[in-house]
């Protein structure tokens, strides 16, 4: 079994998904707290939202938002800019639509930086069919040199 193979059998905390961060780390939308791997994030009240929210999720309102397949999370930043590529756990009454996910908890198993023009290297020229097959080689260019968190 392989490394990638392990992260998606293993899902006590949540299923393994993909996440991508600007070049600050630093998620968005009034909720600027910096991101570093092994830290457990929970859903954060940015404005006025309705009570019910702390308990419930809501698509591009409210909770920890991650995709599937790294295509996906791609829609949401783009990858030929400077960011941080995320592996992540997605928990805490989740919700699942077409291309994304949102809970109320997430956490960055591993977190890589992406540099403009690294895009060619990651996948090796290849060309892919299946979205799993861009995920497995995400998921293997991030865990052969992820990000420690400790240049902080």
């Amino acid at each position: 079994m392989n490394t990638f193979e392990r992260l998606l059998k293993d899902n006590r905390n949540g299923n393994l998904y993909f996440h991508i961060l600007d070049s600050n780390r630093e998620l968005r939308y009034g909720d600027y707290r910096k991101v570093t791997p092994g830290k457990e994030l929970k859903a954060k009240r940015t404005g006025e939202f309705q009570p019910y929210l702390n308990k419930h999720p809501v698509f591009c309102e409210y909770g920890m938002h991650a995709s599937k397949h790294i295509q996906d999370a791609h829609v949401y930043r783009f990858i030929n800019t400077e960011c941080w590529v995320c592996l992540v756990r997605l928990w805490g009454n989740v919700q699942h639509g077409s291309d994304k996910s949102v809970g109320l908890r997430r956490k960055v198993v591993a977190m890589r930086q992406i540099k403009s023009g690294d895009m060619a290297k990651i996948i090796k020229g290849g060309k892919f069919y299946k979205k799993s097959d861009y995920d497995y080689h995400f998921v293997e260019w991030v865990l052969a040199n992820p990000w420690d968190g400790k240049d902080d």
